[in-house]
């Protein structure tokens, strides 16, 4: 059932009153907080449901970055939007990162905000959705991880690791079903570093992670020289699929409407990057899409990134710096409520293990393949010995 503006309760964060006045006469229940220590208050004692939040950036007892960052430690259920006096890639891109859901810039008025709101209303975060990007029957944020972590030793009891592994050798020997978390379990009371938790994984899979199917990448690049090097950079966790123009492009995704990571330049011979953009999305509208850029480009990259692109990089770019850019929009891929809220080096191992045992068994009872980069994405760390 679509929400209404009665249904909604909105956090303002403001020195001044400008998105207050703009508001002011509308159905909403609004809260105001003048300060960040205020609103971090106010936002602990909210119900977080069907919740919006306007935050202006130029506070002066905290950064906005703090500020979005411990409101999120606190839940990830509402959206926050970001509210700028100026217009800079800079912040545009950062707020995304730090899991924002909207980046608007003065001057604002009641239909900019209003319309900010509807976006929201228009596809509420709902219990079920929060199950299936979390993976818990609570609402889950950094201050859980704790939590998280005893979850994983639910199955990790030390007097029965024993047990657990006869269990596993005996289901092994009966082809039946067996979980990650068993082989961890199998291997409680070791101190387990990363090579370690390698060795859990490939227990698991029966092969090499090496082994595993790499997803699609649509390169979209007209000059050669950084077509061919994205190739290159990509063979080993990646299967890149190569396009020289905006038609070439069409024609790949049209074939393989699925490919769900994207990298575009921004001039193609055929075809801008801003008009080919929309009708990428038409095909797949759960395509990552990073932008590749000059310097000089910014403002094109800014404009791709409101209308929905993951993220930019600029060329000349570092061969991990590429990697860790697609491994992020693999997760925003795979879990889309889940990415930009934490940086996936907060969580332990064994959290982050948590994590891919239940999307391994997601993949196993929906007959999808397990990826490559499901193990990339978790485990970056993997990427810097490659």
């Amino acid at each position: 059932m679509a929400l209404s503006l009665s249904d909604t309760s909105v956090l303002i964060i403001e020195e001044g009153n400008a998105i207050e006045t703009a508001l002011t006469e509308t159905e909403l229940a609004l809260s105001v907080a003048k300060t960040g220590g205020e609103a971090i208050d106010k936002y602990a004692e909210m119900n977080h449901v069907n919740m919006v939040v306007f935050l202006d950036i130029e506070m002066s007892d905290m950064t906005w970055q703090d500020i979005l960052t411990q409101l999120y430690a606190i839940s990830v259920v509402p959206n926050i939007v970001l509210v700028d006096k100026f217009d800079t890639i800079e912040h545009s891109v950062t707020s995304s990162r730090l899991g924002a859901a909207d980046y608007i810039v003065a001057p604002i008025d009641k239909d900019t905000l209003i319309h900010s709101i509807m976006k929201y209303l228009a596809n509420p975060v709902s219990q079920k959705k929060l199950n299936d990007a979390f993976y818990k029957d609570e609402v889950w944020s950094r201050n859980e991880l704790p939590e998280l972590e005893s979850l994983v030793e639910v199955k990790i009891i030390e007097n029965f690791h024993q047990i657990i592994k006869d269990r596993l050798a005996l289901l092994e020997n009966n082809g039946e079903k067996h979980d990650l978390l068993d082989h961890f379990a199998a291997r409680f009371g070791e101190e387990l570093e990363l090579k370690n938790y390698v060795e859990i994984i490939e227990a698991y899979l029966g092969h090499p992670i090496t082994e595993l199917i790499k997803a699609s990448v649509l390169v979209i690049e007209d000059e050669d020289m950084y077509r061919e090097a994205a190739k290159e950079i990509l063979l080993d966790q990646f299967k890149p699929i190569l396009a020289a123009d905006g038609e070439q492009a069409l024609a790949a995704m049209t074939q393989e409407p699925d490919i769900p990571l994207v990298l575009l330049d921004v001039y193609l011979p055929d075809i801008k990057g801003t008009e080919l953009y929309p009708k990428l999305r038409n095909i797949n509208p759960a395509a990552a899409v990073v932008v590749f850029t000059a310097f000089e480009e910014s403002d094109i990259a800014l404009k791709l990134i409101r209308e929905g692109a993951y993220n930019y990089i600029n060329k000349p770019y570092k061969e991990l710096d590429l990697w860790n850019m697609l491994c992020r929009a693999w997760i925003k891929h795979t879990w889309p409520f889940y990415e930009n809220k934490i940086e996936i080096q907060e969580l332990s191992f064994a959290q982050r293990l948590y994590f891919m045992n239940y999307l391994f068994n997601k993949r196993r009872d929906q007959d999808q393949p397990i990826y490559i980069n499901d193990v990339y994405s978790l485990f970056p760390e993997l990427l810097e010995e490659i």
